[in-house]
């Protein structure tokens, strides 16, 4: 997919994927603020994930397709056995 960008240069759009700790969600939502706000599409669990989606894998999807990977590295996220 492509996004348009100023002066009708058209870029490839690009996705991130943020990993964060549950405890950290309220800075996950602020680095995809600042994700949308230069143009990057950012995946964050609490946002995008819905009751009926089959979570596991659409996590999988979101990690194989994104360009970035964004960790939040935090004191909480240490006690996470997974990042």
């Amino acid at each position: 997919m492509a996004t348009k960008r100023k002066r009708g240069i058209i870029l490839p759009k690009t996705t991130a994927f943020i990993s964060y700790a549950h405890a950290d969600r309220k800075y996950g939502a602020q680095a995809k603020n600042v994700l949308a706000e230069i143009g990057i599409e950012a995946f964050l669990a609490h946002d995008d994930l819905h009751v009926s989606d089959e979570w596991r894998a659409r996590i999988i999807e979101e990690l194989r397709r994104c360009d970035l990977f964004v960790p939040l590295l935090s004191e909480d996220l240490d006690r996470k056995s997974v990042v």
